[in-house]
């Protein structure tokens, strides 16, 4: 897998997010989503990396909470805020096809739960 590059237009503003504009908006070391939700692209890189290492332990037909996927000894170094946007970063890729897993509907909605494609 290569590392996340995602290229979008950047707004005069860097602290705003163009709300006619449906992509994120990539700030330096930041990204800034829909709904003006800010994620760390070092931990997006963090995420990613994690979950590549970890992937071919995944079994087809089973869904995995991203805990699970990452592992306890990287998810408990996380802080409780990095661990909600470590989720953020997991629904980015899965909507970037980033990586090659989907999400799961289930009848919660969090923790949510992947599946390889």
């Amino acid at each position: 897998m290569s590392k996340l590059t995602h290229t979008t237009h950047v707004t005069k503003d860097a602290n705003v997010c163009d709300e006619s504009n449906q992509e994120p908006v990539k700030t330096g070391q930041l990204l800034v989503r829909q709904k003006g939700k800010t994620l760390s692209m070092d931990l997006i890189n963090r995420v990613q990396k994690q979950v590549e290492l970890r992937m071919s332990a995944l079994k087809h037909g089973m869904s995995y909470t991203l805990r699970q996927i990452c592992g306890e000894k990287f998810w408990s170094q996380l802080k409780k805020g990095e661990c909600i946007d470590a989720g953020q970063c997991m629904v980015y890729m899965t909507e970037q096809n980033t990586l090659p897993l989907t999400h799961v509907k289930c009848a919660h909605e969090y923790p949510r739960r992947y599946k390889l494609k």
